[in-house]
């Protein structure tokens, strides 16, 4: 029973819950693509699937520039609003490559099998990151034209909402084609808003 504030109760419906996949690592996304699949992504490092026919399996990629530290590493996940065209999806994610460590957003398209996926671009690259590995969130949101919402953490820096730093504790908008990063940028018609309800998970 669920009883409100004025003190009447309804009556409340029971949930059947039903494990999909189970021994994950922390998985921080799962997507849902048109033919039933059902995709993840462990922050350590792996791409889990569940088919339509129920097998499950862990696609090949690299990401052999992965950083893993904290709560960084493998995290947002999103299918591009043609992804039955173009199999593509969205990926945010720690990078290091040489003197260049951040958080980025990459493209990266999957066979029809959902055994492998490729990388194909870098949409969005220098979003900033702590070094305690602390509050480096990323969920990417498609619309339906193509522009993606891209909501990023305030790197444990209470004043990151409120100041002039485009890609911290932000949602930022890329439009931007594979290939070629891009610092972020706020919408315009976004405002910041307090670090409790801007930054993402993680």
């Amino acid at each position: 029973m669920r009883c409100v504030v004025t003190g009447e109760c309804t009556a409340v419906l029971a949930l059947d819950v039903v494990t999909e996949m189970g021994g994950l690592d922390h998985p921080w996304d799962v997507v849902s693509a048109p033919d039933g699949t059902l995709l993840t992504g462990e922050r350590s490092g792996r791409f889990v699937v569940k088919r339509p026919d129920g097998s499950t399996g862990v696609l090949v990629a690299d990401l052999s520039d992965l950083v893993v530290h904290g709560e960084l590493g493998l995290m947002g996940i999103t299918l591009a609003s043609d992804f039955d065209r173009t199999r593509t999806l969205y990926v945010c994610r720690t990078h290091a490559a040489g003197a260049v460590t951040d958080i980025r957003v990459q493209s990266w398209t999957v066979d029809a099998q959902w055994t492998a996926l490729t990388p194909t671009g870098v949409l969005v690259g220098g979003l900033p990151l702590s070094a305690r590995g602390r509050h480096g969130g990323c969920r990417i949101l498609p619309r339906p034209d193509g522009t993606l919402l891209i909501g990023t953490g305030d790197v444990t820096d209470a004043a990151a909402p409120q100041d002039s730093d485009p890609s911290a504790a932000k949602y930022c908008g890329s439009t931007a084609p594979p290939g070629h990063p891009q610092r972020a940028t706020r919408s315009p018609t976004t405002p910041s808003t307090r670090s409790d309800t801007a930054t993402s998970k993680g």
